[in-house]
Parts: structure tokens; C-alpha cells; sequence
């Protein structure tokens, strides 16, 4: 028996539309050649398509706890290339930049599908070990994000910082010491927080912040995650840019042993100089003040005179 078929079965080359696709690259190490794709663009002119890898949760048997810093980058990543191609369209590509170190663009690729959609579909199942094509889906799933959050706000709580500085400014101040966040009031009487997707530590009249702190041992994690919590600030900001009659100075502030500190070798002191130039440089782009301190007295004084002041006016 013979099937029977039209010509019209055949896809035809007219329902193609021609388009443009790069790859998001995740690089763990700088000194490897491992390269893992995040996520697939595809762009026409003004009309573009983001397909995002959906099983982020195998970067778990690869990278453990550390896993967490690579998804929040995926979804810093595809929001911070949304957003450059929503006002630039394709020219977007060609200056991409991102947030997280480690993230880039990869090569442009010309390609034809049915849609940018499908286009961005088709390359990334077959260029991402990082997707399951029969669960395509345009952002990272739920589930995902939330092990990402529940991890870095682990990684947080290893950080004594802003409950050290809690601590201080609230024997001072107590006044000043409600403006902390709920989530390090509750670690100092021992009560697990409920996840927030943005962390802000600290939000007073004045100043809006952010703690953390800074070891030139692990520098690779310890940047990303105070990356991290500077795009956190960021985002804080832009939320509150509408607000005319409240708009407050945004900080990471930083604790990193004295220069003078005798376990310090040249090889730390470098590679601190190192960091904070990083650091420097994405509080540029964020428009975020990068505040260095080296005690925590001195992160509690410079919080509580940022209020005090705010207090005269």
C-alpha cells in the first residue's frame, strides 16, 4: 500500500525567516576549556527570542553547592541581554555585557527557521548539555531558581558580617539597628528567614546596603557572590528610581583584613587589589558604592553616621 502525500507536506522554504543566533557561555574556569551554554539568542533586526537551558540542576553533579552562583547568573545574564535587546535590537549583540564574570556571548551565527522562537530552540537543544528538548522552556524553571536562592542565602549565612555589624549598631543604636532586615534580625535570635528573591540588608533613610566579606583565599566564588548581591542593590535601586522623594544611596560594603595583617602574603595583597578593582568596576556599572572597611566597628560607624545625619535634615 502506497501513502499518499501533497507537495504541501514538503516545508517550504518561503515560511522560513532568516536570522541571527549566538550562544550565552558559561566559562567556570578561566584556565580550562570547559564551556557550558546557558542559553540561545536569536534576533532579527527588532524581533528576538531567548531559550534558556532548563536543566540547570546537573551543574549540581558538576559544581555542588557552587551551582547556585551559575544559575543566578543565567537569569542575571538573560535579564541583562532582555533588556539591551528590547531598546537595541540586533545591534545588541555586538556589545553584550554581563554582569557576572564568566558569562559572555559566544560567536553570531546566521540561521533560518520558522520563527526566531523556533530558531533559538533548535540551536540551543543542540548545543546545550545544560537542556531537556522535551521540556523547552524560555526561562529558568521555578524549581531551579528557588535551589539557586535557598544556596546563595546559605552562602550568606556562612558570612557573619552583617550579623557582627547588626549586633554592634543595635548596642549603640537600637533605633538605627531596625533597619536591618528581617533576615539577619531573625539569624541573630537563631530563626531561619523566609527566601527573598532580592536580599537587602540594610535599608535605612539614608542608605540602602548590602554586607559581605572578602577573602583573597577563594577569590572566584566570593566575587560572584557579592556580585551578586550588588545586582541585588541595583535592582532595589531601579525599583526605587520612580520614588522622587526617597531616592537613597546604594552601597556594598565590604570587610577585608588590614593590609598590615601578618597572614597576608604579596601574593594576597594582590590578589585583594585585584578583586576590589573588579569590584570597583561593577559598582560603576550598577551604580553602586563599593564602601571597603577593614573592622566591623568601623562598618557600624560609617552606617550609623550615614543615619545620623539623615536624621538632621
Amino acid at each position: 500500500m502506497t501513502d499518499m502525500f501533497s507537495l504541501t507536506d514538503f516545508p517550504s522554504k518561503r515560511a522560513l525567516r532568516r536570522g541571527v543566533w549566538a550562544p550565552v557561555i558559561f566559562t567556570p574556569n578561566p584556565d580550562s576549556v570547559e564551556r557550558l551554554v546557558l542559553a540561545v539568542v536569536a534576533v532579527s533586526g527588532m524581533e528576538f527570542h531567548i531559550a534558556t537551558a532548563n536543566a540547570g540542576k546537573r551543574l549540581n553533579c558538576l559544581f555542588g553547592p557552587a551551582a547556585a552562583t551559575a544559575l543566578m547568573a543565567q537569569e542575571a545574564a538573560v535579564a541583562a541581554l532582555r533588556a539591551a535587546l528590547v531598546t537595541k535590537g540586533q545591534d545588541a549583540l555586538s556589545e553584550a555585557r554581563f554582569p557576572f564574570s564568566g558569562i559572555s556571548l559566544g560567536p553570531v551565527r546566521s540561521g533560518e527557521a520558522p520563527s526566531m522562537q523556533r530558531l533559538a530552540d533548535l540551536w540551543l537543544e543542540a548545543t546545550s548539555s545544560l537542556h531537556l528538548a522535551q521540556k523547552p522552556v524560555a526561562t529558568a524553571s521555578e524549581e531551579d531558581v528557588a535551589s539557586a536562592a535557598d544556596a546563595i542565602e546559605a552562602q550568606a549565612d556562612n558570612d557573619r558580617l552583617p550579623l557582627l555589624v547588626y549586633r554592634q549598631v543595635e548596642q549603640a543604636d537600637p533605633d538605627i539597628a531596625s533597619f536591618f532586615s528581617s533576615d539577619i534580625r531573625n539569624r541573630s535570635r537563631q530563626r531561619r528567614p523566609a527566601p527573598q528573591k532580592v536580599f537587602i540588608g540594610f535599608a535605612g533613610q539614608k542608605v540602602v546596603a548590602n554586607f559581605a566579606t572578602l577573602k583573597p583565599t577563594r577569590p572566584r566564588p566570593m566575587i560572584d557572590h557579592i556580585k551578586r548581591l550588588m545586582l541585588d542593590l541595583a535592582q532595589h535601586q531601579e525599583d526605587e528610581a520612580t520614588r522622587i522623594d526617597h531616592q537613597r544611596v546604594h552601597e556594598m560594603i565590604v570587610y577585608h583584613r588590614d593590609e598590615s595583617d601578618p597572614e597576608y602574603d604579596e601574593r594576597h595583597h594582590t590578589l585583594l587589589t585585584d578583586m576590589m578593582d573588579d569590584l570597583w568596576a561593577q559598582g560603576s556599572k550598577f551604580d553602586v558604592k563599593v564602601q571597603p572597611r577593614t573592622s566591623v566597628a568601623a562598618i557600624a560607624k560609617h552606617v550609623q553616621n550615614a543615619e545620623r545625619v539623615a536624621a538632621y535634615h
